[in-house]
């Protein structure tokens, strides 16, 4: 073999070599990005991100692509929800605090899954909370009931109160509140009795959208998990807050026909604090939930509050609930 022909095969076994090298190291980095991809989206599960999600490509046919709905869509109009009727009840348990003596009852946490939820006609709504006051942390469970669409509040049920049972010392003021408690339970059971309901759907906090024409700088608080833009029944919608933390508008987003149209509401909330009997205090900073009925005409919105300090309490949660019925497009 002369010295050029040796010279050429090892320059063709080096360059075997370094492609072979090559392909190895690719298929290396190409295993690390997934497994980095993997920890993201498994991180991503509890705390929002900032960066725009990549849309999934929709399913034209199939179980799939009925079951593809929970975000906005830019391919139809949304559509009401077929959500079924039921008939709703409130479950108990013992109350922690009880005793012997005050054997109160507390709100089963199963039962609190089927709530908020609007009537078969149409003409209530009704959310049930298990809150706890501020500062004390002692148990407050109520049922509410408001009518639709003015969203005026028609009855209240206080079906747990521990600060009650606390005050109750005597024999006599313990059966009296005990009798108080179980005539709540009743008028609720029988309030809710008088309909079948539908639960209504609960809105997603989001960084952005599959839809161009949406896009928007609202984002999440991924610290506290409060939102202001959020999706919901096939809308993308935005709250802008005032600079009194009170007021705040609110602009929906909907696919009529083809084409986006944006509606703008003003809503007033309720105050979210209050200053121990020197007035309200506090401001809204975001949504801890937002639901919607299964007609798309009505939002149930539950704001989250900066208070400002030990000076301020937080009101409790049915007392800052909003509800907005939405324009028509």
């Amino acid at each position: 073999m002369s010295g050029n022909d040796l010279f050429d095969t090892r320059l063709l076994v080096l360059i075997a070599a370094v492609a072979l090298t090559s392909g190895c190291s690719a298929a290396t980095h190409e295993g690390s990005d997934a497994s980095a991809s993997e920890r993201t989206i498994a991180s991503s599960a509890s705390v929002p991100v900032e960066a725009e999600p990549v849309a999934p490509a929709p399913a034209t046919s199939g179980p799939v692509a009925s079951a593809s709905s929970s975000g906005p869509r830019c391919d139809a109009a949304p559509r009401a929800a077929v959500v079924p009727l039921r008939e709703l009840s409130i479950d108990s348990v013992p109350a922690l605090n009880a005793t012997p003596e005050l054997p109160v009852r507390a709100v089963a946490p199963a039962s609190l899954e089927a709530f908020p939820a609007v009537s078969e006609d149409g003409s209530l709504l009704v959310a049930l909370a298990s809150d706890a006051e501020d500062f004390s942390g002692r148990s407050v469970e109520r049922l509410r009931f408001y009518a639709l669409p003015s969203g005026r509040v028609e009855s209240t049920f206080m079906l747990h109160d521990e600060r009650a049972d606390d005050a109750a010392k005597s024999p006599k003021e313990r059966a009296h509140h005990l009798r108080e408690l179980e005539t709540a339970w009743s008028q609720a059971k029988s309030q809710l009795a008088r309909s079948k309901w539908r639960s209504l759907e609960k809105g997603a906090g989001i960084s952005g959208s599959e839809c161009e024409p949406w896009a928007t700088s609202y984002s999440h608080d991924a610290a506290s998990q409060r939102f202001r833009r959020f999706e919901i029944a096939d809308m993308d919608t935005a709250l802008q807050l005032g600079p009194d933390g009170r007021v705040a508008s609110l602009q929906v987003r909907r696919v009529v026909d083809g084409k986006v149209v944006s509606t703008h509401t003003h809503v007033t909330f309720p105050a979210v604090g209050s200053a121990f009997g020197h007035g309200e205090c506090g401001a809204i900073t975001g949504l801890e939930a937002a639901f919607i009925t299964p007609d798309r005409r009505t939002l149930f919105l539950l704001p989250q509050a900066a208070l400002g300090g030990d000076s301020c309490a937080a009101t409790l949660q049915l007392d800052r609930v909003k509800i907005v019925t939405l324009p028509p497009t």
